[in-house]
This record gives C-alpha cells, structure tokens and sequence, in this order.
C-alpha cells in the first residue's frame, strides 16, 4: 500500500457494507465511500488536472471533506486543507503559497483566483463539477484575472 486511495480500495473490497463516515448529516459504507471518491477524482480529473497537481479542499468537518481529499488522492493528486476559517485574504495566500490549480469548497469559493493561469473549479464530492473562470477570463472579484 502506498496511498489513501489504495487503502480505500481494500476496505471497500474487505467490508463494503460497513460503516465508514458519519458527519451527522449522512452516514457511508465503505462502498459508497470509494465510489464516490471515485466520481470526484473523475471530476477533478474531467476539468484538466494532473497527476501531482495540488488541490485545495475546504477541510470542513464533513463527509464531503473526507470524500474530496480521498478522490483528490485517488486521482494521484495532492489535496491542500483548507481550514475554512480562514478570511478570504488568507485562503488566498494558501492557494498562491501551495499552487493549488482547483479548489473543492463552497461556491463562493469557486471565484478565488491565485494568479492568472490558475484553474478554479467549483468542485462537490458525488455533486458534480462547476467551472467557474478559465485561464485569463475575469472572474468577477475586480481583479481582472
């Protein structure tokens, strides 16, 4: 074994039906976890990224936390946590400082834009992926980037 993704892999195949994550809001098996994680390593994937590129994912205490950075992983990307309590000037120092070329969080998150050849996505875990500005666009936060 050499990373979360693989570890996953086993326990879903070992004990599917187990329990696994529970936020309070939902609870998944080890089955509904690796898939998906799967579908958002798909979706990170489907938007252009690389292996080995960094993605920030907004490290709430929830499931979709749990289900991005285990996808991320799985995608062989490297996830960045984002504490979401950060202010909006500090997540962008985050985001410039680690390189991370997607964020996976809220919506409003979806229009940071570290610098000019960053890909931002608005990324859900088994929600979907929603492109928010492309290379060089504006994205509306009066940057002009």
């Amino acid at each position: 074994m050499t990373g979360l993704g693989e570890l996953l892999e086993v326990a879903a195949a070992r004990t599917p039906d187990a329990p696994a994550l529970r936020d309070g809001r939902e609870d998944l098996t080890f089955a509904q976890w690796r898939d998906r994680a799967r579908s958002a390593g798909a979706a990170l994937h489907a938007r252009g990224l690389e292996p080995v590129e960094r993605v920030a994912v907004h490290a709430e205490s929830s499931v979709d936390a749990v289900v991005a950075c285990f996808g991320a992983a799985m995608a062989g990307l490297l996830f960045v946590p984002l504490n979401p309590g950060l202010r909006s000037v500090q997540r962008q120092h985050v985001l410039h400082d680690s390189g991370a070329r997607a964020v996976v969080g809220p919506p409003e998150w979806a229009a940071l834009v570290v610098r000019d050849e960053a890909l931002v996505e608005g990324v859900h875990p088994g929600r979907g992926v929603r492109r928010e500005s492309q290379p060089g666009s504006s994205s509306g936060n009066g940057t002009g980037r």
